[in-house]
């Protein structure tokens, strides 16, 4: 079969490979919890911050840090959010809208949301980013599927005789 290929579960099969897609032309209605900045600071520097979202204990941190995109590194404001068994969620800050990268880690019970813009620093942190809300990935999934922004699609598994696939092009 194909080397390396990851296999569809409880089997020696070839997984099919599949890309599920939501989506909503409004944001996605948020937890009433928000993380605002603490006596007029700024939300930079939460380490393991414990609040209540979405019905939920979660803990929150963020973060300046440098990311790879496009093969470029990136300072961006990382909000970290570890979160209930299943219940995932997605950070968003609240009345500014930077491009943003989000990151859900099933097995671990964490997500990342990568925000960044530009002469994004510690200032400009503090004066952009009035608070943060929390977007419950389960609801904004269902949200999406009942108006129907919803896509999966599927490509067949590789076999033996599968071509390799093209090298990514930029």
């Amino acid at each position: 079969a194909a080397p390396g290929w990851p296999r569809f579960p409880g089997t020696d099969a070839p997984a099919a490979p599949r890309l599920s897609a939501w989506w909503s032309p409004e944001p996605f209605p948020a937890a009433p919890e928000q993380l605002k900045p603490r006596g007029g600071g700024t939300i930079l520097g939460y380490p393991d911050h414990t609040m209540t979202a979405a019905g939920d204990r979660v803990e929150v941190t963020t973060a300046l840090e440098e990311h790879e995109f496009d093969g470029a590194k990136r300072l961006c404001l990382a909000m970290r959010v570890a979160h209930a068994d299943g219940a995932p969620l997605l950070a968003r800050l609240v009345g500014f809208a930077p491009a943003r990268e989000a990151r859900a880690f099933k097995a671990t019970n964490r997500t990342t949301t990568l925000f960044w813009w530009p002469g994004l620093d510690e200032a400009s942190v503090k004066a952009k980013v009035s608070a943060v809300e929390f977007v419950p990935l389960a609801d904004a999934q269902k949200a999406a599927e009942k108006a129907g922004h919803h896509l999966t699609l599927t490509a067949p598994a590789p076999t033996d005789t599968s071509a390799r696939p093209e090298q990514p092009t930029k």
